[in-house]
């Protein structure tokens, strides 16, 4: 499947629940093949929907999230916020604050297990309302 149709069929379905939060969670990371010639990004461009960054806390965050956000500006796909998942690296959330000022910045903190009354449980930080509303 194409990703215009996929994101055809993203959109229908949203409109079946107007004013409600989506969250559409990509497979893999943002440049992983959809097919040979369409990728993760090209779904979520043609959504038009702005992108939710994850990405672990811990070791190669510093790289794997700056070239996400560079993939992402380069594809003119908008950035709604970064959330690290993981125990707390400050000098890792203080470096990527520093390249990416004005991003809002939160963490998920490990959850075991995870479980939805975990996810309930977890308040976030408090732009995420605002993302997800």
């Amino acid at each position: 499947m194409r990703a215009e149709e996929l994101a055809a069929g993203i959109r229908a379905r949203m409109e079946t629940t107007p004013g409600r939060p989506w969250l559409i969670e990509g497979a893999g990371g943002l440049l992983v093949p959809l097919s040979s010639t369409e990728d993760q990004a090209d779904l979520v461009r043609r959504t038009g929907l702005a992108a939710l960054l994850v990405a672990r806390s811990g070791l190669g965050t510093l790289n794997h999230t700056r070239l996400t956000l560079e993939a992402l500006a380069a594809r003119a796909i908008p950035v709604r916020g970064l959330l690290l998942v993981g125990a707390g690296h400050p000098a890792n959330e203080a470096t990527l604050a520093a390249w990416a000022p004005g991003l809002d910045l939160g963490r998920i903190p490990p959850l075991d297990p995870l479980t939805p009354a975990a996810l309930d449980a977890w308040s976030g930080p408090a732009w995420l309302d605002g993302v997800l509303a």
